[in-house]
C-alpha cells in the first residue's frame, strides 16, 4: 500500500494584458517590463508559490514560518531516524519499500482492524490533523519503526498466564463509557455544576471536553475490559466501579504520558457488554500473535530510547537549538 504524499508547490503565473492589446511603439517598454518580471519570477532557489494582486509570495516566506514553528519537531524525528539507520548499518541491516509498506499496514490494522483501507486512512488523517502532523511527517516514524523491527530479536516467550489475561481482555466483560476530560480542576467543577443543573452528560462533553481524540465520538471510550492496558488505569478503575447505565463516577485525575498532559475527568457508564462464549482454544493462535507483536514493539521502543540516550547530537541552527532549550525548560 503506497501512502506517501509528495508536497506539491503550486506556481501561479499572472498574465498581464491581453493578446492584441499592446499599443504601437510600446515594444521596448514591454520588453523591459518582461525582463524585470522574468528576473523576479525566475529564482530556482526561492520560487514563487502564489501571486497576490501581482505581487509574489515566495517559498522562503512560507518555509521560514514553518521552520520556526514545526522545524524542531521534524528535526527531532529525523535525528532519531538517522540514529536508527546508523545502528542498522553497523548490523548490516537494510530496509526496503516493501517492508515500510508492511509497517504501514500493521499500524492501520492495529488502529482500525475492521475498517476498509479508505476508512483507515480517513481515521489516520483525522488523528494526524488533531496532533498537527502530516502523513509525510508520520512516514518518518513508520520508516523508523520498520528498521527497529529488523533490529530487535523477534523471538519472544509467551506463557499461559499471559494468554489467559489477553483472552480476558479480548473476550471478557466490557464496558463503554462517555468521558469528559479537561485540563483543570476549575473546568471540571464547572462541568459538575452544569450536570447538577440538569444538562445531559453528552451535551456537556460536546461543549467542554478538551480531548480531541474522542470529541468526534461524543467522548465515548470502549468497549474495553478491566485489564485493557491501552486504557489509562484511573479511567478503567472509575469505569468498572459503575454498575448501572447512566451512572456517573467521582472526579478522576491522571497524567497522559503519550500526550505529556494532565487530565481531570468525569465518567458516565453508557453500555455493559457481558463476556462472550468464545473458547480459548479457538483463538489461541490469534492471542499469541497479539502478545508477540506487543512484546516486539516494547523492544523496539526500548532500543529507540537507548539510541536516543547514546547518540551525540549537535544542533547547529540557532533557531532550532534555542527551541530545543525552551522545550526542555518548559
Amino acid at each position: 500500500m503506497v501512502l506517501r504524499i509528495n508536497l506539491i508547490t503550486l506556481l501561479i503565473t499572472m498574465l498581464v494584458g491581453c493578446e492584441g492589446a499592446v499599443p504601437s511603439g510600446s515594444g521596448s517598454v514591454l520588453k523591459a517590463q518582461s525582463q524585470m518580471e522574468l528576473q523576479e519570477v525566475e529564482s530556482a532557489d526561492d520560487p514563487i508559490v502564489a501571486w497576490v494582486n501581482g505581487k509574489p509570495i515566495r517559498k522562503s516566506e512560507v518555509a521560514q514560518i514553518l521552520w520556526q514553528g514545526r522545524g524542531r519537531r521534524i528535526l527531532d524525528e529525523l535525528i532519531v531516524l538517522e540514529a536508527v539507520r546508523q545502528r542498522a548499518r553497523q548490523k548490516q541491516i537494510t530496509s526496503s519499500e516493501d517492508l515500510i509498506d508492511q509497517e504501514w499496514d500493521r499500524i492501520l490494522q492495529d488502529m482500525a482492524p475492521h475498517q476498509t483501507p479508505r476508512e483507515q486512512l480517513a481515521l489516520l488523517d483525522y488523528m494526524l490533523e488533531n496532533r498537527g502532523m502530516t502523513r509525510a511527517e508520520f512516514d518518518l516514524i513508520v520508516r523508523r519503526q520498520a528498521l527497529l523491527r529488523r533490529l530487535v530479536d523477534p523471538n519472544v516467550a509467551i506463557d499461559e498466564e499471559m494468554i489467559a489475561q489477553e483472552f480476558e481482555r479480548q473476550h471478557g466483560r466490557k464496558v463503554e463509557v462517555r468521558v469528559l476530560l479537561v485540563s483543570s480542576l476549575r473546568r471540571i467543577e464547572q462541568a459538575q455544576k452544569r450536570l447538577a443543573a440538569g444538562e445531559s452528560f453528552a451535551e456537556v462533553v460536546s461543549q467542554m471536553s478538551e480531548d480531541e481524540a474522542t470529541l468526534s465520538r461524543g467522548g465515548l471510550w470502549g468497549p474495553f475490559t478491566q485489564n485493557d492496558e491501552q486504557i489509562p488505569p484511573a479511567l478503567r478503575e472509575a469505569a468498572f466501579r459503575l454498575e448501572k447505565v447512566g451512572q456517573r463516577g467521582q472526579i478522576i485525575r491522571y497524567f497522559d504520558k503519550g500526550a505529556d498532559h494532565e487530565w481531570w475527568g468525569l465518567v458516565e457508564l453508557t453500555q455493559v457488554i457481558p463476556a462472550d462464549e468464545m473458547e480459548m482454544t479457538k483463538v489461541r493462535g490469534e492471542l499469541e500473535a497479539i502478545l508477540k507483536e506487543r512484546q516486539i514493539r516494547r523492544r523496539m521502543l526500548q532500543l529507540q530510547q537507548e539510541l536516543q540516550l547514546k547518540t551525540k547530537v549537535e544542533i547547529v541552527d540557532p533557531i532550532l537549538r534555542q527551541k530545543g532549550k525552551n522545550q526542555a525548560a518548559g
